[in-house]
């Protein structure tokens, strides 16, 4: 399972793992990333490659079914069905998760900690099309085994 999670999520890692892009690109000469300016100053507008692991996610060829989860999928009763449906429907045990409906929501880590609003901007104009790519995103996608083309729940 694959959860896709907004912009926000970057800056989360940062605070937690400044070698995320390194781990993430399995590339240890990948930048390091300590505070949010150095993050801002990369010139590439995906440092972390977020949304090349996504696409890769949607073209994988394996053996097992991966799941893509949109992160407000609680706020959404009929995904929550969806979900619920699905995960019957390949390991046979059922989960309510209806009952998480619409269940109080917040981030772990609101871009409005970011003090410096400079920053801040900085970070939302950056970021935006990327934020907008996940949000684009159906709340629940399967792709099934060994299938290139990616089933929209």
């Amino acid at each position: 399972m694959f959860h896709i999670q907004r912009h926000e999520s970057i800056l989360l890692q940062l605070d937690k793992n400044p070698n995320m892009a390194r781990l993430l690109h399995n590339d240890k000469s990948s930048p390091k990333f300590n505070t949010l300016e150095e993050l801002l100053a990369h010139p590439d507008p995906d440092p972390f490659g977020i949304r090349s692991q996504f696409e890769q996610f949607l073209t994988a060829r394996v053996p097992y079914p991966i799941l893509l989860i949109r992160n407000d999928v609680m706020q959404h009763l009929d995904g929550l069905e969806k979900l619920e449906s699905i995960i019957y429907d390949i390991i046979g045990k059922r989960y309510d998760l209806v009952s998480l409906y619409n269940k109080e929501y917040t981030t772990k880590y609101p871009l409005e900690v970011v003090d410096n609003v400079k920053l801040r901007d900085e970070f939302r104009e950056r970021y935006s099309k990327l934020d907008q790519f996940f949000k684009a995103q159906p709340l629940i996608r399967l792709v099934m085994p060994h299938d290139a083309k990616a089933k929209d729940r």
